[in-house]
């Protein structure tokens, strides 16, 4: 179980050219908008994180 202080956080993203690759988050690529928004809200639901959305149209999931 991770401490509830740790933020954790998931990129969400359907461009790979917004990809910063830093080895310390988990990326994942979608094929589209559709698969994007699908694959965000499941995380947040089981990871009890919350969206947010970038200007870019990257999505991370972060938990408080």
């Amino acid at each position: 179980m991770t401490d509830p202080d740790t933020i954790i956080a998931v990129v969400v993203t359907v461009d790979q050219q917004e990809i910063v690759q830093t080895g310390d988050v988990p990326i994942l690529i979608a094929q589209d908008v559709t698969e994007q928004e699908k694959i965000a809200v499941f995380l947040s639901r089981t990871t009890k994180s919350m969206i947010h959305q970038l200007p870019n149209g990257v999505q991370i999931l972060i938990r408080h």
